[in-house]
């Protein structure tokens, strides 16, 4: 439902550019009092608890689902989404990777990114599909000479 607008957004104005626009968008709907309403229409504490739920839960999702994505500063999105709450959400789902990453720690069990040589949270190396340089440990093809990432002389093998 949201990806051919993501796909719209990112086409237009870039990553960084629906991020800013997604930030514009969040500080505008705080200002104008943003999900802070809700707690003056009702003293009830059914209506307190209720208000607690819609605040807190998009910011523990967004949490859960950028660290099972192994998306960077997961934490810093939560803080976003609890700020900004269900709007930050939806910039959220627009920014981040459409697909989870496929390797797991076998440490851990968390999402890896493919160009993680090790595991972020436990430290665990992750096991490598082929060559990979011996300065770096980013991936080599088979027959490449040097790392074309940090130009280091790699290992004939």
């Amino acid at each position: 439902m949201l990806e051919p607008l993501r796909r719209s957004l990112l086409d237009r104005f870039g990553r960084r550019g629906t991020l800013l626009l997604g930030v514009v968008v969040v500080v505008l709907f705080v200002a104008a009092g943003g999900p802070l309403w809700l707690a003056g229409l009702s003293s009830s504490l059914v209506a307190f608890l209720l208000f607690a739920a819609v605040l807190v839960a998009p910011a523990a999702w967004v949490l859960w689902d950028a660290r099972q994505r192994a998306i960077e500063r997961a934490f810093l999105w939560s803080l976003f989404a609890l700020c900004g709450n269900f709007v930050a959400v939806i910039v959220y789902l627009l920014v981040r990777d459409a697909a989870p990453p496929t390797l797991a720690c076998s440490g851990c069990g968390r999402g890896l990114r493919a160009a993680h040589a090790s595991c972020p949270w436990c430290g665990t190396a992750r096991p490598s599909a082929g060559p990979s340089c011996p300065k770096c440990r980013a991936g080599l093809e088979a027959g490449w000479r040097f790392c074309p990432y940090c130009r280091a002389e790699s290992q004939p093998g």
